[in-house]
């Protein structure tokens, strides 16, 4: 009888095992769509969070740079000034280049 008892008593644990194991995948399977939806929501809010503070870190450094150089943030150049602008650079740093003034004119830069 002492054999029959602990065959039982075996046969309950292993039965116990297999329910926990069922249970544990069953419970995976129901949770698992909801838990992964709800980690590619934080994700998504964090990474548009991270390109807000981009972003603004960004503009502060082009509003900086326009404050140290006194630009005018609001400042509207045309293709001519741009060119002027871009000639005075490159003189200034010593590329004399030739190039063309959109007229297909050169200009020594």
């Amino acid at each position: 009888m002492s054999n029959l008892y602990q065959d039982a008593i075996l046969d309950a644990k292993a039965l116990r095992a297999s329910a926990m194991a069922n249970a544990k995948a069953a419970l995976e399977e129901a949770f698992e769509p909801k838990i992964k939806e709800l980690v590619n929501l934080k994700l998504t809010e964090e990474l548009e969070e991270l390109s807000d503070i981009e972003e603004a870190m960004k503009d502060d450094y082009v509003e900086e740079t326009y404050h140290k150089y006194g630009v005018e943030e609001s400042a509207d150049i045309n293709e001519a000034e741009l060119e002027e602008i871009l000639a005075q650079l490159e003189e200034l740093s010593g590329h004399g280049k030739k190039r063309t003034n959109g007229r297909g004119r050169r200009n020594e830069l």
